[in-house]
């Protein structure tokens, strides 16, 4: 077992990060492919065809815009739940007389200082 090294497999790769580009990707040469088959038949492809094709991956790019959104907000609140309770920690400590220079409340014992 000394000197075996786990192997590192390869990092999964989100799937937000490589659908973004996929979508982009599939409107522009949507597109491109538009604007060469209109010039070179003379026929303009199906208007429906290229409406819910742009709106098929507008709205999974607007899908995956509103889950990192709430990503970013869920990791907002529970940074700020965590936040709150560490205060109200130090506020049980101040009203118990006890020494916060280890707990890192400093600040706070400095404020109620300032208040009295």
């Amino acid at each position: 077992m000394l000197g075996k090294k786990k192997k590192q497999g390869k990092k999964k790769i989100s799937t937000r990060k490589w659908l973004l580009p996929f979508c982009v990707t599939a409107i522009i040469l949507y597109a491109v492919a538009d604007i060469v088959l209109q010039i070179i038949t003379g026929n303009e492809i199906s208007a429906t065809l290229t409406t819910c094709w742009f709106t098929f991956f507008s709205i999974e790019i607007w899908q995956l815009a509103r889950i990192t959104l709430k990503k970013v907000d869920t990791n907002y609140d529970d940074n700020y739940s965590t936040m709150v309770e560490n205060a109200k920690e130090c506020w049980n400590q101040l009203d118990e007389e006890e020494d916060l220079s280890e707990d890192g409340c400093e600040d706070i014992e400095d404020n109620r200082e300032e208040d009295v």
